[in-house]
């Protein structure tokens, strides 16, 4: 659309200030998306990056407005004392027009470029406004008034982007700082108590763990403010996977699992921490999250291992089995474990809800007491076969040494027989064979026998 020629230059471009009617929008729009974005730390630092860019902008174009409505365009200059119509205070002129007394000429400067309008005029602009830098000193009532607006105005501002950025920082850093004060409280408390210096750094070896994995925060506080719908959502998105690992919950329906879901709570246990310990009342099961643990016996064998998706002490929380809602074995933690911890009054209030199922979780509970009781059960018969295989041997090994003393016996007794019986032989044998001439009276035969 063309501008009528009537009105003055600056009125159409002046008309598009109606749009600020709408500017309520644009605040309204910020809300929302800093609510919905995901990172809104990030989205704070651009909104007021881009409210002072916007500022300094709207500076800028009132900056080259004044001036050309002041001043002009152009400059006039005297040849001969070098005097300018046009403050210094101004946008330079566009075109520089230089008079004597037989005439004048004009000349282009490169401030006639709409690039370099802008970038100059941006420039005073931010020098002006942050107060870095020297400008030239104004000359005429105007300027001093804009110039003092101005200073204000960047006052105002640089005050607001101080504060502005303070906070992003503090929120940034909020979580770190609170997490931060309680480890400084325990340390003064560990201090005053005088614990001891094995104990102390557990501790903050504990507390290291916990701000590595951003376990900083507690899962109710966070999740207090959401309705229970959103809050039964959240938990299924977050638990329900790892309750659906867990053998005991299998064949249990989801209402069931959506109940617990909700009342699980997350622990963490340090490298050799004792979750439970044998003969414990039993008040609450765990489900391993991440990490491994060991089932002990009292002697401290490791009996087995226990790594995520595993769980203990529904045993004792349903009170199947033997020894009723006592613990059935020790269970100390390797490393650092994540564990979901379900209480028994949480489990009771929800089997008030679905009662029957009680006896799927009690059936459960017995087959896998039963199969893990029968491996036991193996173990004893074989231990047992061993020792009767080891006593029917040793009995086999003596009768054996008693055998073998018998033969040695009968050996020797033969020997002997043999002995006697070669000397009857040849004493037979000189009574009966004559006595050769020219010998002396013992045969050949029997003195070479007697030899032999």
């Amino acid at each position: 659309m063309r501008a009528n020629p009537s009105l003055p230059v600056y009125f159409p471009p002046a008309l598009r200030f109606l749009k600020f009617v709408k500017l309520h929008r644009l605040f309204i729009w910020n809300d929302r998306k800093e609510c919905r974005t995901s990172f809104p730390i990030t989205w704070r630092i651009f909104v007021l990056f881009l409210a002072m860019l916007l500022v300094m902008h709207w500076n800028a174009c009132v900056y080259y407005f004044l001036s050309t409505a002041m001043y002009g365009t152009s400059e006039l200059i005297s040849s001969t004392d070098g005097l300018s119509n046009r403050s210094e205070f101004a946008y330079p002129a566009e075109v520089r027009i230089f008079a004597n007394r037989t005439g004048s000429w004009r000349e282009v400067t490169v401030y006639s470029n709409v690039s370099m309008k802008y970038s100059y005029s941006l420039h005073w602009s931010t020098q002006t406004m942050t107060t870095i830098g020297e400008v030239n000193a104004p000359q005429e009532l105007w300027e001093f008034i804009y110039l003092t607006i101005t200073f204000l105005l960047g006052v105002m501002i640089f005050a607001s982007i101080v504060g502005s950025i303070g906070n992003i920082i503090t929120n940034i850093t909020a979580n770190r700082s609170a997490f931060q004060d309680r480890l400084d409280h325990l340390k003064e408390y560990m201090g005053y108590r005088n614990v001891g210096k094995d104990l102390q750094n557990r501790i903050i070896r504990w507390f290291d763990y916990l701000w590595a994995q951003r376990h900083t925060f507690e899962e109710e506080e966070v999740l207090k403010y959401l309705p229970d719908k959103l809050q039964a959502e959240m938990a299924i998105h977050v638990h329900l996977a790892t309750l659906k690992q867990v053998e005991l919950f299998q064949n249990c329906e989801s209402g069931f699992l959506i109940a617990l879901v909700l009342k699980l709570k997350h622990q963490v246990y340090s490298p050799g921490d004792y979750v439970c310990r044998k003969g414990d009342i039993g008040r609450e099961m765990f489900i391993v999250k991440q990490g491994m643990l060991q089932v002990t016996a009292d002697d401290g064998r490791a009996l087995a291992t226990l790594s995520d998706g595993s769980y203990f002490g529904e045993i004792s929380l349903l009170n199947v089995g033997k020894n009723g809602n006592r613990r059935t074995a020790n269970v100390r933690s390797v490393g650092y474990s994540d564990l979901f911890c379900l209480r028994k009054e949480d489990l009771l209030h929800a089997l008030n809800d679905y009662p029957e199922m009680r006896e799927v979780l009690k059936e459960a509970a017995r087959k896998k007491l039963a199969r893990d009781a029968k491996p036991d059960k193996d173990e004893d018969q074989q231990e047992t076969e061993r020792r009767i295989s080891f006593t029917n041997s040793v009995e086999l090994a003596d009768t054996l040494g008693k055998r073998l003393d018998e033969l040695e016996k009968l050996v020797l007794t033969l020997a002997k027989e043999v002995k006697t019986t070669n000397e009857n032989v040849i004493s037979l044998q000189r009574h009966l064979l004559p006595p050769q001439p020219g010998s002396s009276g013992v045969p050949r035969d029997a003195s070479s026998s007697s030899s032999d």
